[in-house]
């Protein structure tokens, strides 16, 4: 039977680098709403480098429900922060809000074709970077006013992720 290397970190501490990146995503999300949007900013690159952190020591203690801690974490993010940008720019900016409508479609749907595929048994490689490079451009977006760019930039990284792992699938062979 293969064993799997001792983690080097606690379960506790990858949890609480969890919680860090909700939490953080909670105050972009206020934020956001109360109109200080570049320390929404702000808080949005915590959040991502915090699930940059979590993804990479959930990975490294081979726990599956560390991973799926990380997983919930990380969509949580996601309806945390897109959502309060679509709710807060909707009436004033309907592209903008549309911008992180389709962000946070974008990204759902990316996981949603990657857990599809796991379930069929097909075997993809993940990417700890998708989750930073879809918040870096919203965080850079909200600290220096381009918020709809950062935005549109978000939806390119996950409609990439979705390709790429459609890709992966398609040139996997038919599981059994």
């Amino acid at each position: 039977m293969e064993r799997f290397p001792e983690p080097r970190t606690r379960p506790g501490a990858v949890l609480t680098i969890l919680a860090a990146a909700a939490l953080a995503a909670a105050a972009a999300a206020v934020l956001v709403v109360s109109g200080e949007l570049m320390f929404a900013g702000a808080s949005v690159a915590i959040a991502g480098a915090a699930l940059v952190l979590g993804d990479l020591l959930t990975r490294e203690q081979h726990l599956p429900r560390l991973v799926f801690a990380s997983s919930i974490v990380e969509r949580t993010v996601d309806g945390a922060v897109f959502g309060a940008l679509a709710w807060a720019l909707m009436p004033a900016a309907p592209r903008a809000g549309a911008a992180a409508l389709a962000a946070l479609s974008t990204s759902y749907v990316a996981t949603y074709i990657r857990a599809k595929a796991i379930g069929l048994g097909f075997d993809l490689e993940e990417s700890i970077l998708m989750q930073p490079l879809r918040m870096a451009p919203v965080a850079m977006g909200l600290v220096a006013g381009g918020v709809e760019a950062g935005l549109w930039g978000a939806v390119a990284v996950g409609a990439a992720g979705m390709a790429a792992r459609g890709r992966q699938v398609a040139m996997r062979r038919e599981t059994a």
